[in-house]
């Protein structure tokens, strides 16, 4: 009887056990099914999202819309309609990337071909387009004077034709010269392919079925028109001013946040090379070992920690130790194990990792860190470089800056955006993130874990900022103001 007793008891004890490590793989996912109700009104209206650990589910659905829109883009790259080259100006990593979301709209919108976008500030004679890093978003090629038609192609009018032009048509051309145009030399686009230059050609045509004000008059002084990514921030596809509408209709019910993610998602398909790359950070870091589930940080430092920074960006420089506390009570939620923290700050990776032996909890970093920080030579402010503000023009006119010691050397920049870029891929493969959405990085980095996974996943934003879309609007806002999206 003993025997029998205790042998149950070793039963029942397996049993709990086996239940309880199926209720952590189930965990393991901390994944909530994102359907068209809860994506936008959780992720553009709440700081945070950590939803009850039973409404997790491990087995994810399929997502239809999401196979429909990639399957369009997918046509749109191959069928190399009426191309174009954007730009996304000298921004920024982050809020380049996110500018060039509004050029991928208009591709969408007039059926056009967009080229792979420029690096901008990152860019340098061998290396100017998203192409070295990531998959093109079109195959286009220009071995003849004309672009490559292809079978289904409609005949169309040409604009080189004598016909008069009426007055709407002339009104429409005035307006688009500020949208696209032809002088790259102007634009300081370094590495801009030649064909892209080359003189006119004769079959570029209108097409009948886009609105007046989109039918082009771009072929006149080059090849391949550019793009401006600013120049559409009025408009169609600004989320502020046209609300849902923004949404091409067969996927307005998916919402402004889904149609964007998966706009991000496609732009940032990595190529063999990055792809090899962010493995070997995997390898090299443990991160391909490390025990789930694995919660993101991003931790932005430096620029954010100037004065000026609450004004222009409605954000504070908090100590790490505001993450911290978040990441342990992730941990009493949900079982975190493992943290990665992505940073632009030696300190706080040194604060990470005390932290993790003292909590019980493995933490990982890229090692993508800048040189340690310099003093100037004409002030004792320390200088410090930064991811997004090594190459930002727009940040001149701070002395630390004009000092000349955040200036990359050209043949480094690509390998500055590769590595934001790999630590951004990683962040969108974590189980939840911690960071702030006034950050165009964390925005970028939670877009694309939804994407991914077809799934809300836990998210808390430090300064109350809601996650938004709108470049160049300043409809953002946190805890401290409003800040541009």
């Amino acid at each position: 009887d003993r025997a029998r007793t205790t042998t149950a008891r070793i039963v029942v004890v397996q049993a709990a056990a086996l239940r309880l490590l199926l209720a952590r793989a189930d965990a393991d996912e901390l994944c909530v099914p994102a359907t068209s109700g809860n994506l936008s009104r959780v992720v553009e209206t709440e700081p945070r999202f950590l939803p009850d650990a039973r409404l997790f589910e491990k087995n994810r659905q399929d997502d239809p819309d999401s196979s429909a829109l990639r399957a369009l883009l997918k046509r749109l790259g191959r069928a190399c309609r009426r191309p174009f080259f954007p730009l996304g100006g000298r921004n920024a990593w982050g809020s380049h990337v996110n500018a060039l979301v509004f050029p991928m709209a208009l591709a969408v919108a007039r059926n056009r071909s967009m080229l792979a976008p420029a690096l901008g500030s990152y860019a340098n004679a061998t290396c100017a387009t998203f192409a070295c890093l990531f998959k093109p978003t079109a195959t286009c090629g220009f071995a003849s004077n004309t672009a490559p038609r292809r079978d289904g192609d409609r005949s169309r009018r040409s604009v080189l034709s004598k016909k008069k032009p009426d007055a709407t048509k002339t009104k429409c051309r005035s307006r688009r010269r500020r949208v696209f145009g032809c002088d790259y030399d102007a634009q300081d686009v370094d590495g801009v392919p030649a064909a892209y230059r080359e003189a006119p050609h004769s079959t570029q045509h209108d097409s009948e079925d886009d609105p007046p004000c989109e039918r082009l008059d771009e072929s006149s002084t080059c090849r391949v028109p550019y793009l401006r990514a600013a120049a559409l921030k009025r408009g169609e596809f600004s989320y502020a001013e046209r609300g849902d509408l923004a949404v091409p209709a067969p996927f307005r019910k998916r919402g402004h946040f889904w149609y964007v993610a998966q706009l991000l998602a496609w732009l940032l398909r990595p190529n063999d090379a990055f792809r090899a790359h962010v493995q070997h950070i995997l390898r090299r870091s443990g991160l391909e070992r490390a025990p789930r589930p694995l919660v993101g940080v991003h931790v932005r430092r430096g620029d954010s920690c100037l004065p000026t920074q609450t004004r222009l960006k409605a954000r504070r420089c908090d100590d790490f130790g505001a993450y911290w506390s978040v990441v342990l009570d992730l941990k009493r939620r949900y079982g975190i194990r493992s943290v990665f923290v992505a940073a632009d700050d030696p300190d706080v990776l040194r604060n990470a990792s005390r932290a993790g032996r003292a909590d019980g909890l493995g933490v990982y970093f890229s090692s993508n860190l800048p040189p340690r920080p310099r003093q100037s030579s004409s002030s004792s402010t320390p200088v410090v470089v930064l991811w997004d503000t090594l190459l930002n023009n727009k940040e001149r006119d701070d002395p630390a800056l004009r000092s000349g010691l955040l200036v990359g050397a050209p043949s480094s920049r690509p390998d500055l955006a590769r590595d934001v870029a790999a630590d951004v891929a990683i962040l969108a493969r974590t189980d939840a993130l911690v960071g702030k959405f006034t950050s165009n990085i964390d925005r970028i980095a939670y877009a694309l874990l939804v994407a991914h996974s077809r799934c809300l996943k836990p998210f808390v934003s430090l300064d109350g900022s809601r996650w938004c879309h709108d470049f160049a609007h300043r409809v953002g806002r946190s805890d401290y103001g409003t800040f541009f999206c």
